[in-house]
């Protein structure tokens, strides 16, 4: 009996180890990708200022044209490098919260505890309590969350007309379903990254002459905001993964960055994760399903992006029936009530 307990505490201190190296090598990870995220943003400052004297300059003469298409391409893919930033700050941030509000807490209870003992907090002490608080707000450089009512139509809206006016010469047909009087407290800017990722996620998986639907409903006290596309779908191998971040659905070997909005545009994932991390944090949920065209079922199989050019589909309805993502985000009844 006493060989076979030790065994099972062997297993479980063996278990412990691994926890804890994988706990540390996590927490090096985020370190290390926090810290390049700070590098960044000092350089990518210095050449967007560098690309904006240079197109004043070009601008001062009409020979300049092919020069200027160079440094509007440079623009762009920093651009491109600044919008990666501020998710990866997003995704630091929010793990970061839970760490930062509980620090405050312990300041906030000393002070407590000061007061309760009779010491009046003031002059030094309330000047020194404060000092504390704002350099723990300024290490962990986490914004405060604004809490207000918002109407999602109106949101959804906005971020619609935003898609629409950035895909360029997509043609995509954009279908709407919103219901009305669809009220929730929550952060604005939370919301409108959450999504404006997601409608871009359906347009960048939806091959042209194709749509995509939003539809938003309450139903038995629960608020759905859905993002549909009739597109490829998700391989069952990836779908498991698509919330990790950092984390393309492509094959490598086909892989590339390319225009937001546009077909198969790629990108780092980090749209995903950070939406997961912002549900954890401000209590609505994210859910998926989706549906693999059986026509290109593996990751290396590419699509043509053009529902006309596809060999498989003689008709607009074969693609549309054929594959797709539904992103569904979901509001619990509390949510419309005021804190």
């Amino acid at each position: 009996m006493l060989a076979y307990v030790s065994n099972y505490v062997t297993i479980a201190l063996e278990n412990m180890k691994v926890y804890e190296e994988l706990k540390s090598l996590n927490k090096a990870r985020e370190r290390a990708i926090h810290h390049l995220s700070h590098e960044l943003r000092t350089p990518l400052s210095l050449i967007s200022a560098v690309f904006e004297r240079l197109v004043k300059e070009c601008r001062k003469s009409a020979d300049n044209a092919s020069s200027l298409k160079r440094i509007y391409r440079g623009q762009r893919n920093v651009n491109r490098l600044r919008s990666l930033q501020n998710k990866i700050d997003d995704i630091l941030n929010s793990r970061f919260y839970e760490e930062k509000e509980e620090t405050i807490r312990i300041v906030q209870s000393a002070a407590d505890f000061v007061e309760e003992h009779g010491e009046q907090i003031s002059g030094p002490y309330a000047e020194a309590l404060s000092q504390i608080q704002e350099r723990i707000k300024s290490v962990y450089c986490v914004p405060d969350t604004v809490i207000e009512q918002l109407d999602l139509g109106q949101l959804l809206e906005s971020s619609i007309d935003e898609a629409v006016s950035l895909m360029g010469a997509r043609d995509l047909e954009i279908t709407k379903g919103i219901g009305q009087n669809l009220v929730v407290a929550s952060d604005g800017n939370v919301l409108k990254k959450v999504f404006g990722g997601l409608l871009r996620n359906a347009i960048e998986n939806t091959p042209d002459e194709g749509k995509t639907n939003i539809g938003a409903q309450e139903k038995d006290g629960v608020i759905c905001v859905d993002f549909r596309d009739y597109g490829i779908g998700i391989t069952p191998q990836n779908r498991k993964l698509i919330f990790g971040g950092f984390f393309h659905t492509q094959d490598t070997m086909i892989y590339s960055s390319r225009k937001p909005y546009e077909f198969g545009a790629g990108g780092s994932g980090s749209d995903l994760l950070r939406t997961k991390i912002f549900s954890e944090r401000h209590r609505f949920s994210v859910k998926f399903s989706s549906t693999r065209c059986p026509f290109i079922p593996e990751d290396k199989n590419e699509c043509p992006g053009v529902i006309s050019l596809c060999p498989f589909s003689s008709a607009k309805s074969d693609c549309l029936s054929s594959g797709g993502s539904i992103f569904s985000v979901r509001f619990p009844k509390s949510y419309g009530i005021m804190p």
